[in-house]
């Protein structure tokens, strides 16, 4: 009988292990945006220093909460004018899932600034307004859906 001869076994390179990583990072825009809406607006303006991809993410997210930094029940309108004229001069016009606005008073010359920010919701075809208004001796809420 011929005896074959085997061929002598070559060395397999070792292969790394697929990791898959599960930075924040690595999260498609449109979740981080969601992510995003969840926080109040300074708060998700200021995520715009966190990388270059993160710069813009800001401009088209889901919601909108206009409220004071750290949901401080006591913000007032005067103090969140300037922030929120610019946040809706830069923001892009997407569509918008939620808008909350929560003050502590509203003025009589206020409502004129609140009037605007609900129209320009009103154009990102808003899903869901919700607006608090609290006083001193009562609650005011409006909540709007479709």
């Amino acid at each position: 009988q011929h005896r074959r001869r085997m061929a002598p076994r070559k060395k397999l390179k070792s292969v790394p292990p697929v990791t898959l990583s599960t930075t924040v990072h690595d999260l498609p825009d449109s979740l981080l945006q969601h992510v995003l809406s969840f926080l109040p607006a300074q708060a998700a303006v200021r995520t715009c220093v966190l990388a270059r991809r993160w710069r813009h993410l800001w401009r088209s997210t889901t919601g909108l909460r206009i409220v004071g930094l750290d949901d401080e029940e006591n913000a007032q309108v005067q103090h969140l004018r300037k922030f929120v004229e610019h946040l809706l001069m830069l923001r892009e016009r997407t569509n918008l899932e939620s808008v909350e606005m929560k003050f502590h008073s509203c003025s009589d010359d206020e409502k004129s600034y609140v009037n605007l920010w609900i129209c320009f919701a009103l154009i990102c075809k808003v899903r869901v307004l919700t607006l608090h208004i609290l006083e001193d001796d009562y609650t005011c809420l409006l909540c709007l859906g479709t």
